[in-house]
């Protein structure tokens, strides 16, 4: 009985520090699904499927650039490290610098590999390319335990971002102008952000690249980097291999489907958000990581897996048809395989955060790397085989018990618990 009152407790101090992290994700993912719905509402499902193709291709091109450094960030606030501010400057100028080659990269894969409509898919491109400089400074509140802070910045550029979407959607507007609010949401954000950090005492700036300490950051944040990379690739890779496989519809039913099957991950970072700031914390001092509170996560977050997963088996038709209505019935058997496929990627989110709080950022990345090369292999030989949406939700689900396992076999190996 005493354990039990103890597990329980633990989980509710949990929702406690948590909480704000579970109220942004939860107006991120609520937001962005409206809005979405919106559009698959309106527009065509051809149209639909290249808005989601275009934010796809985006997330996996800004993950290149991205270096690792939104880890690093909050575990070095959280263990407070020397020069830290001067480092935080150094990336800050660095992210700014890697601009310039993203939108490149992204923009040309337009024109060559892909019949999107330019403008739309640049003015997402842009987007993309602000909500990650504002990831890298929610970084920071993260490692000081700030997420109420960090919830109401939030909430002032999603607001923002939904008024102006219905408005312009009132009036009308060509999908191409509507998307425009993404970026307006994303620039207001950023510039809230340098000016509540400067009040923070985190005055972000351009400053002097010192190629040392670079690549002394670099020695930890890339493979963490890496690690981004390659869970954005296997995230985001089955959408362009749909597309370019299968065409723009199947795209537009998978994303449906895809959508609610992550949906269960806002709440699982009301636990991994908090945790990675406290393991990180846990392991500067002690060295290791108590196995007492892995195991005790570890519950939580299977309990929450096994809750969604039940609810999502029960309601996906109903859920689908009320919302997205009968041109995405579709969608209702997809994600009743996918959502088999929650438990091992909540199980690997926790995975990955023990690891990298731990400073084994290869290992993680490492047990990515394996399943993104399983995912990719398969995907591509499954969809040209079977010409079927199906195969690419089934490899969903082999590859994050892949990640899961990989990773956990690590955390033993290594004894990082104790």
């Amino acid at each position: 009985m005493t354990s039990i009152l103890q597990f329980f407790s633990h989980f509710r101090e949990l929702l406690s520090r948590g909480a704000y992290v579970f109220l942004a994700n939860i107006l991120e993912k609520a937001t962005f699904f409206f809005l979405f719905l919106l559009f698959a509402r309106s527009l065509p499902t051809e149209y639909f499927g290249l808005i989601s193709a275009a934010f796809a291709v985006a997330n996996i091109s800004i993950s290149v650039f991205e270096g690792g450094f939104n880890f690093y960030i909050q575990r070095a606030v959280a263990g407070k490290e020397e020069f830290l501010l001067n480092r935080i400057n150094q990336i800050f100028t660095l992210r700014i610098i890697l601009m310039v080659p993203y939108l490149l990269l992204s923009i040309l894969y337009f024109l060559l590999f892909s019949n999107a409509v330019l403008a739309l898919s640049t003015t997402i491109v842009l987007a993309i390319a602000f909500y990650s400089l504002n990831n890298m400074c929610n970084a920071i509140y993260f490692g000081l335990h700030r997420y109420k802070t960090s919830f109401i910045l939030l909430s002032i550029s999603r607001f923002i971002l939904v008024v102006s979407f219905i408005t312009l959607r009132a009036l009308r507007e060509s999908p191409e102008i509507i998307t425009s609010t993404f970026l307006l949401s994303g620039v207001v954000h950023f510039i809230i952000l340098l000016a509540a950090l400067r009040r923070e005492g985190y005055t972000l700036k351009f400053t002097r690249i010192h190629p040392e300490t670079i690549k002394s950051i670099f020695k930890s944040s890339l493979p963490m980097g890496l690690g981004v990379i390659l869970v954005w690739t296997y995230d985001k890779a089955d959408t362009v291999l749909i597309q370019s496989i299968l065409g723009y519809n199947p795209v537009a039913f998978y994303a449906v489907a895809y959508s609610i099957y992550k949906g269960p991950q806002a709440l699982a970072n009301i636990i991994l958000t908090p945790l990675f700031t406290e393991f990180s914390g846990l392991f500067a001092s002690k060295g290791y990581i108590p196995k007492e509170n892995f195991i005790k996560n570890f519950i939580m977050l299977s309990m929450i897996a096994a809750f969604f997963t039940a609810i999502v088996l029960a309601a996906a038709k109903f859920f689908i048809l009320y919302f997205y209505r009968m041109p995405y019935v579709s969608s209702v058997g997809l994600v009743t395989v996918m959502i088999f496929a929650l438990p091992g990627l909540l199980w690997n989110n926790f995975t990955g955060i023990t690891l990298n709080a731990a400073k084994k950022e290869r290992q993680a990345t490492t047990a990515v790397f394996v399943a993104v090369l399983v995912n990719l292999s398969l995907d591509l030989v499954l969809l040209l085989h079977y010409r079927n949406v199906y195969a690419a939700a089934a490899v969903t689900v082999l590859t994050e018990y892949l990640i899961f396992g990989i990773q956990f076999i690590n955390i033993i190996k290594l004894k990082i618990l104790q």
